[in-house]
């Protein structure tokens, strides 16, 4: 079999044979190789470990350099740009490597791979080009950690340092999927002032979405929760007994401009009409309040206003005082007035022949004596329908 280099049968050694011709340097990285009858071999063989130590795990200090530096480094290497200047001169696109006190140079094959070390990437020269390794090369499973534009580190084993981010579909929907392993643990997205947390948007140990603010990055305030069973919303930030904060009212009295109303405290058209009431000095319940009893009508109105009627039955044969009950307690002496409302009026219930018509908050009710008019002598009988108003403060 003709050739150079054979391997021996049954030995990993390498046979060179007798009478074949032989190259001086080798055909991948053009090392130099000994001769037959070679004097000094050392020299030669020196040289080709002196290559191999600088081109094989081939390290660049820089790519596209143009000019040496003034002091390199033993053993640097610089991939040189199309038109070095200085000692690189007329190298354009080969490897300056620094060795023995100067610069040997060597001329790069398509195929060779190297490490950048000023940008910290992998290079694969083609097409007369250091070009960064495709994504295809490069194995992308099971990375420790991954950065853009700044180093990863254990906890944030993905790190991307930029002005902004894009997340973009692939020709419909694009969903970003946060999970946590149980629900005492936490998804959720984070926001920093100064890589210091300020607010937190997600499941933060708990199932129930949480919408989280913070002064400090050490104490959290709940603003707002969803509840997962049946998304009930509530602020447990704006509660105080329930609700509380300095821009919601803090009771009834509390009218500072720009307050949020709490509803137990304002009024809608929920709880506009509804009864009325006091809450030790403040007023509870409704705004307006209309009821009725056996004795007649009243409305009562949160500012202290009561408004009561009765249709009485007045017996027109006595002289004596006459006593109708209030449909509601009056807190004072009202102002009471009275209207006849008989269908056939009696002369002798002609309004001015009231001599007594009064509203006492002593025994709440009205009090009516008529004068002295004789019998009656009405078809209707001695009773005769008065209607009776009485105004005044229920507090």
């Amino acid at each position: 079999m003709s050739g150079l280099l054979q391997p021996r049968a049954g030995s990993s050694r390498i046979t060179i044979h007798q009478g074949a011709v032989m190259s001086s340097i080798s055909p991948q990285l053009s090392l130099p190789l000994l001769q037959p009858s070679q004097a000094q071999k050392h020299v030669t063989h020196n040289e080709a470990l002196v290559m191999l130590d600088h081109l094989v795990q081939l390290t660049l200090e820089a790519v596209d350099a143009l000019a040496a530096p003034d002091a390199p480094a033993p053993g640097s290497v610089y991939a040189l740009g199309a038109a070095p200047v200085g000692a690189w001169e007329g190298h354009g696109g080969q490897l300056a490597a620094f060795i023995a006190g100067g610069w040997v140079f060597h001329l790069p094959r398509d195929g060779w791979r190297a490490y950048d070390r000023s940008a910290g990437r992998l290079l694969v020269f083609s097409q007369a080009a250091w070009r960064a390794l495709a994504p295809a090369e490069i194995e992308t499973d099971n990375l420790d950690g991954l950065g853009i534009g700044t180093a990863h580190d254990p906890v944030n084993r993905l790190a991307v340092a930029s002005d902004a981010s894009l997340l973009s579909h692939a020709g419909a929907d694009h969903r970003l999927k946060i999970n946590k392993a149980a629900p005492q643990d936490t998804a959720s997205l984070l926001f920093q002032s100064g890589f210091s947390g300020r607010a937190e948007i997600g499941l933060a140990g708990e199932e129930a979405l949480s919408v989280k603010v913070s002064a400090d990055g050490a104490s959290w305030t709940t603003a707002l929760r969803v509840a997962p069973e049946d998304g009930t919303l509530s602020a447990p930030a704006l509660e105080a007994a329930r609700f509380g904060g300095a821009g919601v009212q803090g009771n009834p009295s509390d009218v500072a401009p720009g307050k949020l109303m709490r509803a137990d405290y304002g009024y809608c058209p929920g709880n506009l009409l509804a009864p009325v009431a006091m809450d030790g000095a403040q007023v509870s319940g409704g705004v307006i309040e209309r009821g009725e009893t056996a004795a007649g009508t009243f409305v009562r109105f949160a500012d202290g206003t009561l408004i009561c009627h009765a249709d009485a039955a007045i017996d027109v044969s006595s002289a004596q005082l006459q006593d109708f009950p209030f449909p509601a307690d009056f807190s004072a002496d009202p102002a009471v007035s009275a209207s006849h409302l008989s269908a056939a009026p009696h002369v002798a219930i002609e309004l001015p022949n009231i001599r007594i018509l009064a509203g006492r908050a002593a025994v709440q009710s009205w009090s009516v004596r008529l004068g002295d008019t004789g019998a009656p002598t009405a078809p209707g009988g001695p009773q005769e329908t008065l209607r009776l108003t009485a105004i005044g403060r229920w507090r």
